[in-house]
């Protein structure tokens, strides 16, 4: 009898045992599952993060309005683990500043996309200037800046009045030499030249007209991403 006892003794144990080992690997693979979810946040986090950044860069604004958006919600996310709460800080943080300044960056915004326009239409241009193509190169130059000229004052555009009326006025200039240059090509003096090289000095003396400054550090809410992903 005390045989059979034992016998059923040592059975419980092993049944309890492989209990509790089946109830560890559950919640272990619970856990890899919530720490993967966890991990994806972050890095859809950074994804979001390095294409605002580019959008900045590259001036698109749809580009940057979308992924603001996914941003914001991506820390909403984020907030809702608490081994992320820090980086959620830190996102809102930079999310926030973001809003901020959202005036600057929209003029940051139009000027890269306006300049992105005329660095494209720059290909136009020959790789060499030669006598024969002189004529045709600055008829272009004059047209790139014509144009560039009429997206800058497109009320449309979200810039200052002065910023918009100094870049008006450095364009404007820059046409209208580019033009005078082509219609003097092989028919005017020498001295009509210096002319215009007395007015283009003037306005590369003018500088560049000051643009507002976005101030958005995101070291910290880098570095915070890049602990977590470790």
């Amino acid at each position: 009898m005390k045989k059979k006892c034992s016998k059923i003794a040592v059975i419980i144990i092993i049944v309890l045992a492989f209990g509790i080992f089946e109830a560890c690997m559950l919640v272990n693979a619970a856990h890899q599952k919530q720490h993967a979810k966890l991990v994806a946040s972050v890095e859809e986090l950074e994804s979001e993060l390095i294409v605002l950044e580019s959008a900045i860069n590259t001036g698109n604004q749809s580009l940057y309005d979308d992924n603001y958006q996914k941003f914001s919600a991506s820390t909403s996310e984020l907030a809702n683990y608490s081994e992320t709460q820090h980086l959620a800080e830190l996102a809102k943080t930079y999310s926030n500043a973001l809003a901020e300044q959202k005036e600057s960056i929209s003029t940051n915004l139009a000027l890269q996309e306006a300049y992105q326009t005329l660095q494209a239409r720059r290909k136009e241009l020959p790789p060499k200037i030669t006598p024969e193509n002189a004529k045709d190169c600055l008829q272009k130059l004059q047209a790139m800046y014509a144009d560039y000229n009429k997206i800058i004052s497109n009320e449309q555009l979200p810039l200052d009045d002065n910023l918009r009326e100094n870049l008006q006025k450095i364009t404007a200039e820059i046409s209208d030499i580019a033009q005078k240059s082509a219609d003097c090509v092989d028919v005017c003096y020498k001295s009509s030249y210096n002319a215009l090289q007395i007015r283009l000095s003037a306005v590369a003396s003018l500088g560049v007209p000051e643009v507002p400054e976005i101030k958005v550090d995101s070291t910290e809410l880098k570095a915070e991403i890049k602990k977590l992903k470790e």
